[in-house]
């Protein structure tokens, strides 16, 4: 279940097909109550993880593109995880599905885009953003061996979705006639904690 929802969710990105889904225009992410961006990028570890989701959004919006594709990647796998977990404990009957935002589709499929013209650097910002995820307590209403159990996973399905990129996605830019090379207008750095 975890493999086939990284790799699904990776691949309809790469295909686009997220980009046929786009019914409306979501809200800024300023809009969301009580957010703070800086203070979410200062302690994530606090943070639930459904918050990261409107990270994306926000740093994509004000232009923080390798931003936004790190927090993205960290999001996809916290998600991922959630969604194992979730689907192993449910109760017989219990059809509650977890939907990723209509934000964080747009600008999460922007941000893969957009970092896969250039694929060592992108490959370069999962692995850190994959190191980086490990270090982060699970989610308080997560046991922490349960976590365990299904994280070790899904950062491997990532790793391996990521080294399956190289063909496909070069000749699916050229194919669209998509910039292929450096990072164009990535917004600030990395902050240096995020290793």
């Amino acid at each position: 279940m975890k493999a086939f929802l990284v790799s699904s969710l990776i691949a309809a990105l790469l295909a686009g097909q997220a980009s046929a889904a786009r019914p409306e225009t979501p809200p800024p992410a300023s809009a969301a109550p009580d957010f703070d961006i800086d203070r979410l990028l200062a302690h994530p570890e606090n943070a639930d993880p459904d918050l990261y989701a409107v990270t994306v959004q926000a740093l994509w919006e004000r232009g923080d593109r390798a931003q936004a594709f790190f927090w993205y990647t960290v999001f996809v796998t916290r998600a991922g995880v959630m969604l194992g977990i979730l689907s192993e404990t449910r109760e017989e009957g219990d059809e509650e599905e977890y939907e990723i935002p209509l934000g964080l589709r747009l600008s999460g499929f922007e941000a893969l885009q957009w970092a896969l013209s250039d694929q060592d650097m992108a490959r370069t910002v999962v692995q850190r953003a994959l190191d980086y995820e490990a270090r982060l307590p699970p989610p308080p209403y997560f046991p922490g061996e349960l976590w365990s159990a299904h994280a070790g996973t899904v950062r491997a399905d990532m790793q391996k979705a990521m080294a399956q990129f190289p063909d496909d996605v070069e000749a699916y830019r050229r194919r669209t006639g998509r910039y292929i090379g450096p990072w164009k207008d990535a917004g600030k750095p990395l902050d240096e904690a995020w290793r």
